[in-house]
């Protein structure tokens, strides 16, 4: 079951616990707003960039969420970003994360497309699950991004995922 714009407003800042604006609400999803941009394979950070055709970037949104233990997050495309030729990728948040949403953005138009801090650019859905996990993401050891408040890469799996770029 999705949760609907009533529930999540009733959740607020609970799920958003920084940079939550009920304007971003919607019938059954919260909008997300880009904060910073990452080239994948570096540090620096903008908060404005222009993205060449065929080029992809992380995204570093202002939002930072906790999923709560009977929910899972879902990232969604923005249909006008599609349509503009992004696409927008980001991972299943698992019940207990609590993190800043980050996101790959791909431009496969032939334009390139200016991005900046601000931008609506995805979406979160909220599922509700039958029942709550025996580990939640918050009590796994191992969870490798939860909690990241600056963007880490490839986090702990940083050596094997170098060795497979050549």
């Amino acid at each position: 079951m999705i949760l609907v714009d009533k529930d999540i407003k009733s959740l607020g800042d609970k799920l958003i616990i920084e940079g939550y604006d009920e304007d971003c609400v919607g019938a059954v999803s919260y909008d997300v707003k880009a904060d910073i941009f990452f080239k994948s394979s570096e540090t620096d950070s903008y908060d404005r960039y222009v993205l060449k055709p065929n080029e992809y970037i992380i995204v570093k949104t202002k939002e930072r969420i906790h999923v709560l233990d009977n929910l899972l997050g879902i990232i969604g495309e923005k249909n006008s970003l599609i349509r503009l030729g992004l696409l927008v990728s980001g991972p299943r948040y698992q019940p207990g994360h609590k993190t800043y949403i980050y996101l790959r953005v791909l431009n496969v138009s032939s334009n390139s497309i200016t991005l900046n801090s601000g931008l609506e650019i995805a979406q979160i859905f909220f599922e509700k699950l039958t029942s709550i996990p025996d580990n939640c993401y918050d009590k796994i050891e191992c969870s490798s991004f939860n909690d990241e408040t600056t963007y880490i890469g490839f986090g702990k799996y940083d050596s094997c995922y170098n060795d497979m770029l050549k």
